[in-house]
């Protein structure tokens, strides 16, 4: 199926392994260039040498730690020089921690919070500007699977459904503002 992607620019957040990777691979299948971030750069080295030789795609590897916002700002402008455009943005990341909603500490409160809203929140910020100059920019947010609500009546719930609205909420806000 021909997803008229060819020579469209993405970038895959989380793209070392798991859903990232697959998305950075059918992106290149499709004929996209793909801007890879992840914590660990031999994973994304990994990562990329296969897809380029799967694909013979472009792959651009960005090692850094998406909870932070300088390596968000950094991906999105290396992406930007290196390409020339940003026409995709697959906002995935690491999940928040494992814990139970009575026992959560701040920390790990804080980083589900940073991780859900916080990561959605600056990528959409830093490539908004871009996928408007292309009129058909799409922004694609993976959630963690314990954003379902189910886990909330769970016999030992976790804390991160309470969070997961943001991220739905925050795509929408994104949508009104590409308009």
């Amino acid at each position: 199926m021909d997803l008229e992607l060819t020579d469209k620019v993405a970038i895959v957040g989380g793209a070392s392994k798991g859903l990232g990777r697959a998305c950075a691979e059918v992106l290149a299948q499709e004929g996209c260039r793909v801007a890879i971030c992840s914590r660990s750069r031999d994973d994304l080295e990994k990562a990329a040498k296969d897809i380029q030789g799967a694909t013979g795609r472009d792959v651009l590897v960005f090692a850094g730690d998406l909870d932070r916002p300088e390596t968000i700002r950094g991906l999105v402008a290396a992406t930007v020089e290196r390409f020339g455009r940003l026409d995709i943005l697959v906002n995935n990341s690491g999940g928040p921690p494992l814990a139970q909603a009575q026992t959560a500490t701040e920390e790990q409160w804080a980083t589900a919070v940073e991780r859900s809203l916080f990561f959605f929140a600056r990528m959409c910020r830093e490539a908004l500007p871009h996928l408007k100059q292309q009129a058909a920019g799409r922004i694609i947010n993976i959630l963690a699977s314990t954003a379902s609500p189910a886990w909330a009546w769970s016999p030992s719930p976790r804390p991160w459904p309470t969070r997961s609205g943001a991220p739905a909420s925050w795509s929408t806000t994104c949508a009104r503002a590409r308009s």
